[in-house]
């Protein structure tokens, strides 16, 4: 019975064995402990990588340079002769008093021109402002756009589609005149490279785009061309063209050969052309001008392919 008894008094759980305050003592001990091994590692290694003498030293330079900065702020900025040898360089504001800084940046812009000069004369300068690609005031330098190439083949209609394509390009991008022969030489490839470098040694290159232009006519446009063109012309229909193109292979040919019509003569070669069917729908209307005579053949163009 007594052995019952004091098997029924044995504790049976881990609380019952050890307090809650034991619990926390020995786990604040350890913490303690960990800290304390970690706190001694962390310094060890420190002092092997001689960490602290590479801060303090840092830490000093840092210092110098402050009291550096503290005292050039500090310095008082020097006084500019306003009225000194530089006369004349002097900016007025609104109130008619000279404007310091102005003046300042105005006299910096011409001691730096003058120095320039000095390095080799005026002719020096000039030779190196030549050298920029762009000039500051020039229109040419604020849009970029792209030349297209020429191969250089014998082709009239090749060489004139290309001419008129760059001269819209110079024209609408503003392109000075002295920049169009660079510009319409640089995307020369093929035999037009060949031909232009040919000129370029013999010393005898154009040197303005109308003499470029005379110059590749004579060699990419053959004698007969416009002649030829003139006779294409006189028999030139609508056949299967739509109106649109017949047009425009109309207009094409008269400006190349520099034929200039009135507007009767305009219309009447237009009218001439086109389809029977077309010139049927278009008698029925009244028009005055060949752009009026278009706009109908093009609707009775349109009419005729919904009631295809």
């Amino acid at each position: 019975m007594a052995g019952d008894d004091g098997e029924g008094n044995s504790p049976k759980e881990f609380s019952e064995c050890v307090s809650q305050e034991q619990l926390q003592s020995v786990l604040t001990n350890a913490q303690k402990d960990m800290n304390e091994t970690v706190t001694k590692a962390v310094t060890a290694a420190l002092i092997d990588l001689k960490i602290g003498n590479t801060l303090e030293r840092l830490d000093k330079r840092l210092s110098a340079l402050t009291d550096r900065v503290t005292a050039l702020e500090a310095r008082p900025p020097p006084e500019e002769d306003i009225d000194g040898s530089d006369a004349g360089d002097e900016v007025y504001d609104a109130d008619g008093k000279i404007d310091r800084a102005a003046t300042m940046r105005n006299r910096l812009r011409h001691r730096l021109h003058t120095n320039t000069t000095g390095m080799g004369g005026a002719q020096h300068f000039n030779r190196h402002r030549g050298n920029r690609t762009h000039d500051p005031d020039d229109p040419y330098a604020k849009v970029k756009f792209t030349i297209p190439s020429f191969s250089g083949h014998y082709d009239a209609e090749e060489y004139l589609d290309w001419e008129m394509t760059v001269e819209q390009k110079f024209s609408a991008h503003l392109v000075p005149e002295q920049h169009h022969i660079r510009q319409a030489t640089s995307e020369f490839k093929d035999f037009a490279i060949i031909w232009w470098t040919g000129l370029v040694a013999d010393n005898c290159q154009p040197r303005t785009w109308e003499e470029l232009k005379v110059a590749m006519r004579d060699r990419f446009v053959p004698p007969s061309y416009h002649r030829d063109l003139r006779k294409r012309l006189m028999r030139l229909e609508q056949g299967d063209k739509s109106v649109q193109n017949y047009y425009g292979e109309l207009q094409k040919g008269l400006m190349r050969c520099g034929i200039v019509e009135g507007p009767e003569d305009s219309i009447v070669r237009f009218y001439a052309g086109l389809r029977e069917e077309i010139q049927d729908i278009v008698d029925y209307k009244e028009f005055n001008t060949i752009n009026q005579l278009f706009q109908f053949a093009m609707l009775a163009e349109e009419l005729q392919g919904r009631e295809k």
